[in-house]
């Protein structure tokens, strides 16, 4: 939902500055095809039940599409927004290969107003695990409370904040902005 967010924020920002978002599909990135893929592959991935086994899926449904986003990142660098997005999808995959899943600091669910949900939520997935004292990386993982209404907060990390950074920035520079006269 946070790369949602970015996505927004970057779009009603170059609007409200004077650019075009049909300006966005002209930008040429190479690879560009990995990104959508890749985030599509994660989002509905841990939403499915294939009979695999949880690190199967992990590495087919989470690790491999996070490496594609990473190299079409990287290819793409020079891009404003690029690295930013790039290094939040490294940060997000150190701690998911590290954990062989995502912490998520249970306690800050609270903060979130979210407490049931969670834990729910954790239950139901392959991905996501309450944080133990074992989990390495913590400081990187789900530790960060979104409060809101119940269909947005949740528990992000700082990868998923600078993924949501980088693609605001992305969308705002690609449409544009203040370049148009009257």
């Amino acid at each position: 939902m946070i790369l949602l967010d970015g996505i927004l924020v970057g779009a009603a920002c170059a609007l409200i500055f004077g650019g075009s978002l049909r300006d966005i599909a002209r930008v040429g990135l190479r690879a560009e095809y990995l990104l959508p893929v890749g985030l599509a592959i994660q989002l509905v991935g841990p939403r499915i039940d294939v009979g695999l086994n949880r690190i199967a899926l992990l590495v087919l449904l989470w690790l491999m599409p996070a490496g594609a986003m990473m190299l079409a990142a990287f290819l793409n660098r020079r891009r404003p927004g690029m690295a930013l997005m790039g290094l939040g999808v490294l940060l997000n995959f150190i701690v998911v290969s590290a954990n062989l899943g995502m912490p998520v600091l249970l306690q800050n669910a609270i903060v979130a107003g979210a407490p049931g949900t969670a834990q729910e939520a954790l239950s139901e997935s392959w991905l996501h695990h309450a944080s133990s004292p074992a989990d390495r990386f913590l400081v990187l993982a789900d530790v960060i409370p979104v409060p809101g209404p119940s269909w947005h907060r949740g528990m992000i990390s700082i990868g998923d904040i600078l993924l949501s950074v980088g693609a605001a920035v992305f969308v705002f520079v690609s449409s544009n902005p203040g370049r148009r006269t009257g």
